[in-house]
């Protein structure tokens, strides 16, 4: 009863195997994909069996990576809009609080901070020498960093919009 069972595990991996064995033609158009730049695993595969040329596998290629690259501007793009709404939203309180990687002098970077990730908003760079022209007012600032190197020197930064009289 065993010899049945191991000739029919033999019988599927020898199918396997032989189904995914490359036959030198086969491993010459794979050779060619590679050259060419054909990385899509479908694109590829249409290529070796020969369903395709490869004029057709390169600009089927060139439509997908094009397709890509579009999808991945439109996203960075819809990210730099809600950072760029995020950020004029923050900027019209009369409160905000800012990042500073190292608060050395008024001219140290700061950083809008994200409420909802807590994370630092790069696009939103200023100096506390720009908030101060307008008519921003220093609360508080609290070190969160491990030491007082300077180059440890995080800080977070709290503003209040001064009133005009």
């Amino acid at each position: 009863m065993e010899w049945i069972i191991y000739g029919i595990i033999g019988y599927f991996v020898y199918k396997y195997i032989k189904k995914n064995r490359l036959s030198p033609e086969q491993k010459e158009f794979l050779r060619i994909a590679n050259e060419n730049q054909i990385n899509d695993v479908k694109i590829r595969e249409q290529f070796l069996n020969t369903e395709i040329t490869l004029a057709e596998a390169i600009e089927f290629q060139k439509k997908k990576t094009k397709a890509a690259e579009a999808k991945e501007r439109k996203r960075r793009e819809a990210l730099a809009k809600a950072e760029a709404e995020l950020i004029a939203k923050l900027s019209s309180h009369n409160n905000r609080i800012y990042f500073c990687y190292s608060l050395v002098n008024n001219n140290s970077p700061l950083y809008l901070i994200n409420p909802e990730t807590n994370e630092v908003l790069d696009s939103s760079a200023t100096d506390l020498s720009n908030l101060y022209n307008e008519g921003w007012k220093l609360m508080d600032i609290d070190k969160t960093g491990k030491n007082a190197q300077l180059d440890s020197l995080n800080a977070i930064l709290r503003f209040e919009k001064i009133k005009s009289k």
